[in-house]
């Protein structure tokens, strides 16, 4: 697993992006339940990266998907 992996080199990018795709995966398979401990996960690493433009995306998706 590409995510295990990336935490094991404490690899902040590659623990984002692969956990941020995860996101509407979880959504389309009807896993809306796995979503908020994915966000819990993807949000300080955002906001510790700088990426606005995930965070801007998942405060979308929380309106959309209501978590």
């Amino acid at each position: 697993n590409r995510i295990q992996i990336a935490r094991n080199q404490h690899d902040s990018v590659r623990i984002l992006l692969p956990s941020f795709s995860m996101v509407p995966l979880m959504l389309f398979t009807g896993r809306k339940g796995a979503i908020p401990s994915l966000l819990k996960e993807i949000v300080p690493l955002a906001k510790e990266l700088k990426k606005n433009k995930i965070l801007n995306t998942i405060t979308a998706l929380e309106k959309i998907i209501r978590v």
